[in-house]
């Protein structure tokens, strides 16, 4: 949302251009409207109109008179029903209410028998109409953010619907008779309160993306494993505590999310997933990184934060195509020599450990643009991390740092460096060749050079002081 509002004579000039040029979109969405202008309704060649983001209560009657209207976004207004004028447009096929107070949909909303797409997202709808299985055409149907508490058993009729939102409502269970929905490639229902998924759900053989993160599931049902074209599937934030070995059989993943449940283990099935590039075993119970991990060579990002992990295996550097390994929140003492192999690495987090040093081998990780090695022991960094010359973002918060190397003053690409709550009593004059840093934290450090309230004052304040301090020496 833009800070400017719109003026009217500005948004008249808008239609006045659509007018002149007949074109078939018109965009006034964040003009602080709460009415369409009635010249809108002049353009009876519209194809696309945008009203997103206003505070419309309502739409007049007159919009029926854009006959040619197919898509239709009013999404983030304060409509409390959807208003009958809409329901004319029989043109239609995409039609977008979400973010409104809906509290009801109208049985007549079965006269847009052309709609493909449906988003209801974001309203407080407890129930939708039976009628709305006569939109045979729907393709895409988002229920997402309402107060649902179950899945109403006519939707499975809607045999065409290819993208199915059901997430962030309070549903309890799923009938059986979604797998009448064969056409389905996308079904989210994450964030609801399921503690079991029916096993039917692997007749949905196009299934290609499958959210159930956020619910209470305590298994997997094991023929999950029959949806073979499942590229995205999020187990996350569940009370699971094992995988069904079988799960190797998924060799279309490419992200997999488990994270924040109780494993212990991961099934060494897991390795026949060649395809996978993001896997997410962040918040479980992992003492030791399975070994099994370490072959998925297509790995582009691993997250193992939050676990009980107290060493890194040498075998994690099999995983060169790493860009983003997180190791937050472990309780590692060391970091393998070996970790410099991974040089396509561009964000390392090793924050919230028990680390007291890390190897040298580090700064040839030169594709870093984020390295996080705050809240651990660290008593020094090493005077090599000048050559990590493409870091946007160092955080060294909550260490034991006395000094910090000289070469610091390299990172000229550096936007944010934390170093507060150490013991520095000193920062290094190179600090000012610093040009992009926004972001600069030196507090709680028992600073003298420069003093603390000029450190407080920012990069700027610091650069000037040592300049200041350079002039007098030069003058002795």
């Amino acid at each position: 949302m833009g800070d400017r509002k719109m003026t009217p004579d500005e948004i008249r000039r808008i239609i006045k251009q659509v007018k002149k040029q007949r074109l078939t979109e018109l965009d006034l969405s964040d003009c602080s409207l709460t009415e369409i202008p009635t010249e809108v309704f002049e353009l009876k060649w519209l194809k696309t109109l945008i009203l997103n983001i206003n505070q419309l209560t309502n739409v007049p009657e007159s919009i029926t008179r854009l006959t040619n209207l197919s898509e239709l976004n009013l999404r983030y207004n304060k409509l409390t029903s959807v208003p009958e004028s809409i329901t004319r447009l029989t043109n239609l096929s995409v039609l977008n209410l979400s973010y409104n107070q809906l509290t009801s949909v109208p049985e007549s909303i079965t006269r847009l028998t052309n709609l493909s797409v449906l988003n209801l997202g974001d309203n407080p709808l407890r129930s939708v109409p039976e009628s709305i299985t006569r939109l045979t055409n729907l393709s895409v149907l988002n229920l997402s953010y309402n107060q649902l508490t179950s899945v109403p058993e006519f939707i499975t009729r809607l045999t065409n619907l290819s993208y199915l939102d059901l997430s962030s409502n309070p549903l309890r269970s799923v009938p059986e008779s979604i797998t009448h929905l064969t056409n389905l490639s996308v079904l989210d229902l994450s964030s609801n309160q399921l503690t079991s998924v029916p096993e039917s759900i692997t007749r949905l053989t196009n299934l290609s993306y499958l959210g159930l993160s956020y619910n209470q599931l305590t298994s997997v049902p094991e023929p999950i494993t029959r949806l073979t074209n499942l590229s995205y599937l999020d187990l996350g934030n569940n009370q699971l505590t094992s995988v069904p070995e079988s799960i190797g059989r998924l060799t279309n993943l490419s992200t997999l999310g488990l994270g924040s449940n109780q494993l212990t283990s991961v099934p060494d099935s897991i390795t026949s997933l060649t395809n996978l590039s993001e896997l997410d075993l962040s918040s479980n119970q992992l003492t030791s990184v399975p070994e099994s991990i370490t072959r998925l060579t297509n790995l582009s990002a691993l997250d193992l934060s939050s676990n009980q992990l107290t060493s890194v295996p040498e075998s994690i550097t099999s995983l060169t195509n790493l860009s983003v390994l997180n190791l937050r929140y472990n309780e590692l003492t060391s970091v393998p020599e070996s970790i410099g192999r991974l040089t396509n690495l561009s964000q390392l987090n090793l924050s919230e450990n028990q680390l007291t040093s890390v190897p040298e081998s580090i700064t040839s990780l030169t594709n870093l643009s984020v390295l996080d090695l705050g809240i651990n022991e660290l008593t020094s960094v090493p005077e090599t991390i000048g050559r990590l010359t493409n870091l946007s973002v160092l955080n060294l918060i909550g260490n034991q740092l006395t000094s910090v190397p000289k070469s610091i003053g390299r990172l000229t690409n550096l936007s944010t460096l934390y170093l507060s709550i150490n013991k520095l009593t000193s920062v290094p004059e190179s600090i000012g060749s610093l040009t992009n840093l926004s972001r600069l934290d030196l507090s709680d450090n028992p600073l003298k050079e420069p003093p603390l309230k000029i450190a407080e004052a920012g990069i700027n304040a610091i650069r000037e002081y040592f300049r200041q301090k350079q002039g007098g020496e030069d003058s002795l």
